[in-house]
């Protein structure tokens, strides 16, 4: 995976989740829901992949554009008390890749065809879903981990 996705990763789920978290919490699985057959049937379909813009539209919130390159876009924006992390991409395979390296951060994912959007909560990607379509899934939890003395998140997301 290039560079770029990793960093643009790693920074999607920073920015909606932080690196704060609660004792008694565990590391969670990878874990993904998927759309119901009525949920499918009445979400919005589209013919191609969804814009930054026509999900910021969904959300009701302005795309703020933060990486423009050749394999994807990523915009931030708020709605109320939520942060979103909006990402679209030039493959499928790039979405994938992506996907796989953000969870291990942790983080709430509603995925699309080539799009995804980064959430603080399942219920705050809910109503976005009855709109785009997707599938919500969760990554994986490094929240409630005991960190060494003097050492940051940088060392704490390096897992070998």
């Amino acid at each position: 995976m290039s560079h770029l996705l990793r960093a643009t990763a790693l920074c999607a789920v920073l920015l909606v989740s932080g690196c704060a978290g609660g004792q008694g919490q565990s590391h969670a699985g990878h874990e993904q829901k998927k759309t119901s057959p009525a949920a499918e049937g009445s979400a919005v379909k589209t013919a191609g992949p969804a814009t930054l813009t026509k999900i910021a539209d969904a959300i009701g919130c302005k795309a703020n554009v933060v990486t423009d390159a050749e394999e994807l876009r990523q915009a931030a924006c708020k709605s109320g008390k939520s942060q979103y992390t909006l990402v679209t991409f030039a493959t499928d395979k790039g979405k994938r890749e992506w996907l796989s390296e953000s969870k291990d951060y942790g983080g709430t994912y509603l995925v699309g065809y080539r799009w995804s959007v980064t959430a603080p909560s399942e219920n705050s990607l809910k109503p976005l879903r009855t709109k785009l379509g997707g599938n919500i899934e969760i990554g994986t939890s490094h929240q409630g981990m005991e960190m060494e003395p003097g050492k940051g998140h940088s060392e704490h997301a390096q897992h070998g």
